[in-house]
């Protein structure tokens, strides 16, 4: 008898219904889900555009003269789609608080400025969904205006009506003549920029022919740099909507590059000033000074023996800078407080200077014991003492004896920046003749290079009241050449080589040669004017593209020499020595407003 095998049996009709609705009821819901996600992102999308609009709003009304956007029109009427101008008690009033339309975050009324650009709507259509874009220039006080941007759009995904708003200030008390700053009072405020300070200078030792290889005769710890940097201070100012300001000093300072890098002084001050009300609050008065001035020798040493330089030891800075600078802010170069303006409307002005003390820096070589020279000191470089160094940028309305002398009662100003310096005397090379130190016929106590009396002084003027740019620099410079003494000027360009060659004697009747070869360079002062024509009219000088002075003073002088160290003809050490005693910079530029005056 055949058996009925059970194992081939499929669904059957129950249960293939009963599977089939189970899957209905899956996909139903993740279709649900579906549905809901891609409304999510379609809300979104939408929420985004009119963000966007909103912003683009804003922006369209910065751009534009401060007064089309806050004179009243009593012509003006708003437009019949501005739903939030309501008339009240004669005028209109902006209403944030509309039964049907309430603008989400904003409640009460505020006196509606109705013009050109106020009380307006536009309609903006993306993606089959039509945005109306409402503008409205309220009253927000003594002066200020806010500048509110409403989007309002439905769809089919928004669930009803939906309202975007953004809102942003504009501020000027006497509308285009002042230059008060307070986001956004756009082309009706001037361009100012201020900048004036030294230029870094410095005393390196390095290998002549690869700055990055130890120094010859001095290479332990594989040393490749020793140097010395002067004093130095910068000053800034930005005026441009906002204002901004920085100031900072720094100290003389020595260091060492080797496997184990070491450094001496270069202590910092710096400070920062900002009106800008979307960043934090700094814009009262910052002061400060630099720490206490560090003063160890940096060394590097040797088969050759040690190389060291010393600095400054005493050296102290201070840096000032305020948005509303007074005279203990704003210290010109003469140390006397600059006026920036009467003192219900002082300006930005940052300012630093650098006091040094009565001590030298020097860098000097001790040749190695085993040559008969022990503790004998062979000077290479030396600096006396400088006077204290300057520097000042600000933005002036007030009268000043030696500073923007022309500003009188203008309203937008002047841009001023300005900086100066002394050194003390500067010598390369040995001040006496006899002990052991034989001069090359006709050197004398002047050394290869002696520059006395050397002061400078910068100042950079635009705007109004400007005077024309000023740079000097006085003082006197002798550069021996191997035959005699050249007296170079500092206010011109000039090149002098330099081949000489100066024999120390040690107590045991040893002789090292001291070869200095290479050259010494004056640079002029460069001053630049943009643009290099005027007619004298700010306004139609200043307007299209900002006037702009520059004087760049950097490098004033610049020695550089390959130095042979030689003992019985046996080389001991060569390396190149660079100097270069910096300079003064200063730069001030002034754009008019579009629609001033």
């Amino acid at each position: 008898m055949r058996t009925r095998r059970t194992d081939d049996e499929g669904f059957t009709i129950v249960e293939v219904i009963v599977a089939m609705v189970i899957i209905a009821g899956v996909m139903a819901t993740a279709l649900t889900f579906l549905v809901s996600g891609l409304q999510t992102v379609v809300q979104s999308r939408q929420r985004q555009t009119a963000t966007a609009l909103a912003t683009e709003e804003l922006e369209r009304l910065r751009a534009l003269p401060y007064n089309t956007v806050t004179v009243h029109s009593a012509a003006a009427t708003p437009a019949p789609t501005a739903i939030y101008a309501v008339p009240k008690s004669g005028a209109y009033v902006f209403d944030a608080d509309l039964a049907a339309s309430d603008i989400p975050g904003l409640t009460g009324t505020e006196k509606l400025i109705l013009n050109d650009v106020s009380a307006r709507t536009r309609d903006v259509t993306v993606d089959n969904v039509t945005y109306r874009v409402h503008t409205y220039v309220t009253e927000a006080g003594s002066d200020s205006f806010n500048l509110t941007a409403v989007v309002v759009y439905s769809s089919s995904v928004s669930r009803g009506e939906r309202i975007t708003v953004q809102r942003s200030v504009t501020y000027s008390p006497a509308g285009c003549l002042s230059t008060a700053q307070n986001p956004f009072a756009a082309p009706c405020q001037a361009y100012f920029t201020m900048t004036a300070g030294q230029a870094l200078g410095a005393i390196t030792v390095t290998n002549p022919d690869d700055g990055t290889q130890p120094i010859p005769g001095f290479d332990q710890g594989g040393a490749t740099r020793l140097e010395m940097t002067l004093p130095t201070s910068s000053s800034t100012v930005l005026v441009e909507q906002t204002a901004s300001g920085t100031a900072s000093a720094m100290t003389s300072g020595a260091a060492r590059t080797s496997a184990s890098p070491s450094s001496t002084g270069a202590q910092t001050g710096s400070v920062a000033v900002d009106s800008d009300p979307s960043t934090a609050d700094i814009s009262s008065p910052q002061s400060t000074t630099t720490p206490s001035q560090t003063s160890t020798p940096q060394t590097v040493q040797g088969s050759a023996g040690v190389l060291r330089a010393s600095v400054f030891s005493g050296d102290f800075g201070r840096a000032r800078s305020a948005i509303f600078a007074g005279t203990s802010e704003c210290v010109g170069t003469n140390g006397v407080g600059l006026v920036t303006g009467p003192a219900s409307q002082l300006r930005p002005c940052s300012s630093a200077e650098i006091t040094p003390s009565g001590t030298s820096m020097a860098l000097s070589y001790f040749p190695d014991a085993a040559y008969g020279f022990a503790s004998v000191e062979i000077p290479l470089v030396t600096v006396a003492s400088m006077g204290t160094a300057r520097s000042v940028a600000a933005q002036l309305v007030g009268t000043n004896a030696d500073a923007c002398t022309g500003v009188g009662t203008k309203v937008a100003g002047c841009a001023y920046a300005a900086a100066n310096r002394s050194l003390g005397a500067v010598r390369i090379g040995p001040a006496a003749n006899g002990g052991g130190t034989t001069w090359a016929p006709g050197m004398d106590g002047r050394g290869i290079l002696q520059m006395n009396g050397f002061a400078e002084l910068v100042r950079v003027e635009e705007g109004e009241g400007a005077t024309t740019r000023m740079y000097n620099r006085t003082g006197s410079l002798d550069v021996f050449t191997g035959a005699g003494y050249a007296t170079l000027p500092l206010d011109a360009d000039a090149t002098v080589p330099v081949d000489t060659v100066i024999q120390y004697m040690s107590p045991s009747g040893q002789v090292i040669d001291a070869h200095y070869e290479g050259y010494v360079i004056v640079n002029a002062p460069a001053l630049e004017m943009t643009p290099t024509t005027r007619t004298g009219n700010l306004k139609a000088d200043c307007t299209a593209s900002a006037c702009a002075s520059q004087v760049n003073g950097a490098a004033a002088v610049i020695a550089n020499f390959t130095v042979t160290f030689s003992l019985g003809g046996t080389e001991l050490t060569r390396f190149g020595l660079g100097i270069d005693l910096g300079g003064l910079l200063a730069q001030a530029s002034y754009k008019a407003a579009v629609d001033a005056p």
